[in-house]
């Protein structure tokens, strides 16, 4: 529940609410599950991270970080688990996901950071910025591979395909960018502030916003820029996160309270969960 002072645990095949814990202290901005899901990363807006036993509840280490002006992507586990990277300010902190220890981090942007993911390979980072910059990063030396400007003071988020090939930049329009080398496959003329990938990249999500229809989650064609499909929000409420399925045939949202559940493939919302 970003915004609010809890997280809420679901199982989609069962269409309930498992556990829930609450944070009276300060407002949840991003949460992260291990694939086995006995642990969830949860950043505070006061800028703390917390790696969570999932069935107590209980904190087995806490960062503290500088306080986050806005909400953002400000935490990403690498595949293998093993380290977790936090957006602080204007730096990228890379910490051991055992203990919480510090790592590395580096001062990326001049602005501060509305976007930051591992690359699939754990080899690499990519970040956005207020400062209208995409980056390229070693995670090992902290050396910028490549830089993509985007639009100054928008959202500036990303997202990686899960093969790793393709970066998806937010930055006003949608940019996909082959990750290599940073250069542009294509360009979507959208005014998105959200934006996830597909597994190989040939799926484009966005959560945009029109003057006449409101906030809309449209899926493209990776490569061609071409708008394949439109989903609406069954309550009709913003949608705040928005992610494909492993075989891309399920999608889901947050919208407000709800999780819902579409089969992109039948393009009908068939599960929909409310607290």
């Amino acid at each position: 529940q970003y915004g609010n002072a809890n997280i809420e645990i679901f199982s989609v095949a069962q269409n309930k609410l498992l556990d829930h814990f609450d944070y009276p202290d300060a407002d949840v901005d991003s949460v992260a599950v291990t694939n086995r899901g006995e642990k969830i990363l949860v950043a505070l807006r006061d800028g703390a991270v917390k790696m969570l036993n999932a069935k107590s509840g209980q904190e087995i280490w806490r960062w503290q970080g500088r306080q986050r002006a806005s909400s953002s992507p400000a935490i990403s586990l690498d595949r293998s688990e093993k380290r977790v990277l936090v957006g602080n300010g204007k730096q990228i902190v890379i910490l051991d996901a055992e203990n919480g220890t510090l790592v590395r981090s580096w001062q990326a942007h001049e602005q501060e950071l509305t976007g930051l993911a591992f690359h699939p390979d754990g080899k690499r980072v990519a970040s956005g910025s207020f400062d209208g910059n995409f980056r390229f990063w070693d995670a090992a030396t902290a050396e910028q591979i490549w830089n993509q400007p985007g639009k100054a003071l928008a959202p500036n988020r990303l997202a990686f395909s899960q093969d790793g090939r393709i970066l998806a930049t937010c930055s006003g329009s949608v940019q996909v960018l082959e990750t290599k080398t940073g250069k542009r496959i294509s360009e979507i003329d959208t005014v998105a502030y959200h934006v996830t990938v597909n597994q190989d990249g040939s799926r484009i999500a966005t959560i945009e916003y029109k003057p006449d229809a409101g906030q809309e989650i449209k899926i493209w064609h990776g490569e061609g820029g071409q708008e394949l499909l439109t989903l609406k929000s069954p309550n009709r409420r913003v949608p705040r996160w928005i992610g494909f399925g492993p075989d891309d045939r399920w999608f889901l949202a947050q919208t407000g309270n709800s999780l819902t559940l579409w089969n992109v493939l039948a393009e009908a919302a068939v599960s929909r969960k409310s607290r």
